[in-house]
């Protein structure tokens, strides 16, 4: 097999990495990675696979990672002519995992990595003489603000979206099914990724950011009801399953949803397990002083959020800021079916407890003062 793989230095595309390594050592990968010029390119790899493999003597063995010089948002992928006519005579599978992943980026920005960095990807994965087949790493989220089961055949729906980010991934997995009919590509589409297995967080988002102002005692309130979901899940697990079924159940145009599906965390069900961590180390919660969020209808957190909006509170607008771009989800009541994937997978590939994930999450951001500091 030889891969070509873009985000390997987001959080899952660094899990696939490592998987790949440690499940398919015959495998050769090209890792586009952008960087200002080769010496760049070079230091941004070695820095990334000291990270990826603390121990030298686990590390792949010379050749089977291959960084590449490049950039989704640039035609061509701003590829060498060297680079461009090496992949095209040797790739033979591919997965698309890089995106921009901010929540609240404007629109345009979102579309020009989502959108048109899909696009340019494609572009020149039709150049791969010897391609086998290509996976387009998505999100469960494009579902927006429609509500109930979403499933894995659930394409077109004209609910609004919650965030810039969910909306540029829908439009993306639209012109993904257009470039079905002519390239072997399977779509997966992945739950909220807060961190790995073992609660370490290698890539900080705005989940973490709500995290850290509820153990700060400035979240009061969330809409939706106790059991509106929220499907949390680990970046090992993703990548895993994403890579498992890749390899083992490949099915051109199809898409799989990598998540909990109906074992989704509950909204109390974090609430609670919140409370009980943050009461381990600020006394605040042990004692008392800070009391769980509330659980209220959407028009109590419209009222209560117009409220909050007037004060000169800078943790009350920034938690206001970021329920804008996750809330919307606990309003629609959404479950995202991974009963699909659960029973190809079987015993062999399973998503974490949510709820002790969240709980290792916690401790690793409160003991690393959210990334300050080195445990």
């Amino acid at each position: 097999m030889h891969l070509f793989l873009t985000g390997v230095t987001g959080a899952v595309g660094m899990e696939m990495a490592r998987w790949i390594a440690r499940n398919t050592p015959k495998a050769r990968v090209y890792a586009l990675i952008r960087a200002p010029s080769s010496v760049v390119l070079k230091a941004r790899w070695s820095k990334l696979a000291a990270k990826l493999w603390p121990d030298v003597s686990a590390r792949p063995p010379e050749g089977q990672f291959i960084p590449v010089l490049g950039d989704i948002t640039q035609p061509g992928l701003g590829l060498s002519p060297e680079d461009a006519a090496r992949l095209a005579s040797e790739v033979t599978h591919v997965i698309h995992s890089a995106a921009n992943v901010e929540l609240d980026a404007p629109l345009p920005e979102a579309r020009q990595a989502n959108v048109d960095g899909t696009r340019h990807v494609f572009e020149v994965v039709r150049t791969f003489r010897r391609l086998e087949r290509a996976g387009y790493v998505s999100t469960l989220f494009v579902a927006g603000k429609r509500p109930g089961r979403f499933l894995e055949t659930d394409e077109v729906h004209e609910a609004d979206f919650v965030n810039p980010y969910e909306q540029s991934k829908y439009e993306a997995e639209h012109l993904v099914r257009g470039l079905m009919k002519e390239l072997p590509i399977a779509m997966y589409r992945l739950a909220y990724l807060i961190g790995r297995d073992d609660g370490e967080v290698t890539r900080y988002n705005s989940m973490h950011s709500l995290m850290r102002l509820f153990y700060q005692g400035h979240v009061g309130a969330f809409p939706g009801t106790p059991d509106s979901r929220m499907d949390l899940s680990s970046n090992d697990y993703a990548a895993a399953a994403l890579l498992t079924l890749f390899l083992e159940h490949y099915q051109p145009g199809r898409t799989f949803h990598i998540g909990n599906g109906d074992e989704g965390l509950r909204l109390q069900d974090f609430i609670d397990t919140m409370t009980e961590v943050s009461a381990e180390t600020e006394r605040r919660w042990a004692q008392g002083v800070f009391l769980p969020p509330d659980v209220v209808d959407e028009d109590t957190y419209t009222l209560l959020r117009r409220t909050l909006l007037q004060t000169q509170n800078k943790q009350s607008h920034e938690v206001i800021r970021l329920g804008d771009t996750m809330y919307g989800h606990l309003l629609a009541s959404q479950v995202f079916d991974a009963r699909p994937v659960h029973a190809l997978l079987g015993e062999r590939v399973k998503p974490p407890p949510a709820k002790q994930l969240l709980r290792d999450v916690l401790r690793h951001c409160v003991a690393t003062d959210w990334g300050r500091n080195r445990i």
